[in-house]
This record gives structure tokens, sequence and C-alpha cells, in this order.
């Protein structure tokens, strides 16, 4: 949600200099997700629990849950962020980082997405971690190159 909530802000704001994708969701969810969020929706439940990682001890510092207009709204984004509008193809730098074991989010979403800006890009490989990268085992490599990021510009 993060990372969709991110490009749907730079496509509405030039100003911001850049950005710091982990797994960002540009395409529609894998099934196994969408399978998910019906059962979800089946039962009446108006809170999605949340995403698993891969490390033992792994903590979360926010809510435990989603709430379903939270997700309705990412749904409802991604079709302008499959196509960004001309200033989210601007310049700006992006570090893109992706897990390749996303039970949540194919990794092809980073590939639409790095297609879709005309800035540089830096691609990363989370090969440790499981959706909720910033709290798994890559966790640490994660802040390092987004520090680096906001330190020196746009290299990681």
């Amino acid at each position: 949600m993060g990372g969709t909530l991110t490009v749907w802000l730079a496509e509405r704001h030039p100003e911001i200099a850049g950005l710091v994708l982990v797994n960002p969701a540009i395409e529609p969810p894998a099934e196994s997700f969408r399978e998910m969020l019906r059962g979800i929706l089946d039962s009446g439940s108006s809170v999605m629990q949340r995403s698993g990682t891969t490390s033992p001890t792994p903590t979360r510092p926010s809510w435990p849950t989603t709430p379903r207009p939270c997700r309705a709204f990412c749904r409802s984004a991604r079709p302008t962020t499959r196509s960004p509008q001309p200033s989210a193809r601007s310049e700006r730098p992006v570090l893109l980082m992706n897990s390749p074991q996303d039970h949540v989010v194919p990794p092809s979403s980073s590939d639409i997405l790095a297609a879709g800006v005309s800035g540089p890009v830096e691609r990363v490989t989370l090969e440790r971690s499981y959706h909720v990268a910033t709290l798994d085992y890559d966790k640490d490599d994660i802040e390092r190159r987004a520090r680096r990021v906001r330190q020196e510009g746009h290299r990681a």
C-alpha cells in the first residue's frame, strides 16, 4: 500500500524530488492475495490482517490490521500508476526495491513501474524478504539505501 500511495502522490506533486519504493503495487495483486481479500469481504470483516515476513522476530510499528477503505483507495489508485502521468515521468530518480518471494505484490509490478519513468532508476532485489521487507531480513539494507538517497540526492 505504501508504494502505491507514494507513486500516486508523485504523479500529483512534481515538487517531490525522488522516490524510494519497496514492493510497490502497480499491477493487480497476486491471485493468492485476491483470494484472501475475497474471503475477507465474504466474511463481512471490516479489516485485513497485516502481511507476514520471513524474519523469525519481526517487529511492526503500525496497526495490526488495514481498514477496507484503505484497500479500496489503493485499488482505485492503481490504474493511474500503471500508466504514469507526465509529472511521474519527470527526470526524478527512483530507488526501486522488490522481493522476488512476495506473496502480495507480483515482482513484475516493479518492472512496469521502472518502464514508466524516464528518470534514473536503481533496482535492488531483496532476496531474503517477503512483502513487508522493511521489517524483514533486508530491513537494514533498505534503511541504509534510503538514507543514502536522502543524503546524496539520488545515488543509493
